[in-house]
């Protein structure tokens, strides 16, 4: 398993080597701040992880109460400067400090679309999901169970037993198992991540949809599809829009079935390369 810390300005200076030589293998650092504020220690922090050769990603801490999800995505995109090799950039979804005033006057579905547009604005630009970091009772409570399970789930649960996945999630891809973690003098979150190449860009393998996605991969799949069943008619009657629909399962499923794969409607590594061999 692999054991990670995340780390900002509450932080401090930090000493990466000590921090490699304890065992940590990835590691991520808070960016940005809404558009208005960036993190003054993230690019030491990304220099001195990767100079130890520490896998290393940014987070965004979001305010959408003080400006729109895509002003804060191109003002992150600017400064974390995700790359291939990076682990996928983090969106930190959970009550925050300071506090968002006008966060709270946003609606559950106001709240979720803001997230939506943050994420597809970034994917758009990467080509890759990005995660989103959360814990159980604020997603449960404030969320109320949406459904973003497109996207990895970096799940904060303080336990050392088995944590609680928020649904619709059925697993996590990083977990914060602890804070109380220690390094010298330094007091760190603790994170285990089973598979650090599903969790970085241009490594991992095709996100998964399910019915109910949404963004650019859903789009890219209807195009996919629409294309094979040109040639395997009936034509696929696919909305032009980035929501994985009834119709689009229905259409997944015709083509895992004619293609011998397992037909549950999902779109995983085996379903997207056999699509994309067609």
């Amino acid at each position: 398993m692999n054991v990670g810390i995340d780390v900002s300005s509450n932080n401090g200076q930090l000493d990466w080597a000590q921090i490699a030589k304890a065992g940590v293998t990835f590691a991520y650092a808070r960016a940005t701040l809404g558009k208005e504020s960036n993190d003054d220690t993230f690019e030491a922090n990304r220099q001195g992880a990767k100079a130890h050769g520490i896998r290393f990603g940014a987070y965004h801490l979001p305010y959408p109460g003080n400006s729109s999800a895509k002003q804060q995505a191109e003002h992150f995109l600017r400064v974390g400067k995700p790359r291939p090799g990076d682990l996928l950039p983090a969106i930190d979804i959970e009550s925050k400090t300071p506090k968002d005033e006008g966060e709270a006057k946003f609606s559950r579905d106001d709240l979720l679309g803001w997230f939506r547009q943050w994420l597809a604005a970034v994917e758009a630009k990467i080509g890759a999901k990005p995660i989103i970091y959360t814990n159980p009772s604020w997603w449960s409570s404030r969320l109320q169970s949406a459904d973003l399970s497109g996207h990895p789930l970096w799940l904060a649960h303080y336990t050392e037993g088995k944590p609680t996945i928020p649904r619709p999630w059925t697993a996590f891809a990083i977990w914060q198992h602890s804070d109380r973690g220690r390094i010298g003098g330094h007091k760190f979150d603790f994170n285990r991540c089973p598979n650090l190449d599903a969790v970085t860009i241009g490594r991992s393998a095709q996100s998964l949809l399910v019915l109910g996605a949404h963004g650019p991969e859903v789009m890219r799949l209807k195009k996919l599809l629409k294309q094979w069943s040109k040639a395997h008619p009936p034509p696929a009657q696919l909305v032009e829009n980035d929501v994985f629909g009834k119709n689009t399962r229905a259409a997944v499923k015709r083509f895992q079935k004619a293609s011998g794969l397992d037909d549950d409607g999902k779109v995983g590594t085996k379903t997207w390369k056999a699509l994309q061999r067609k």
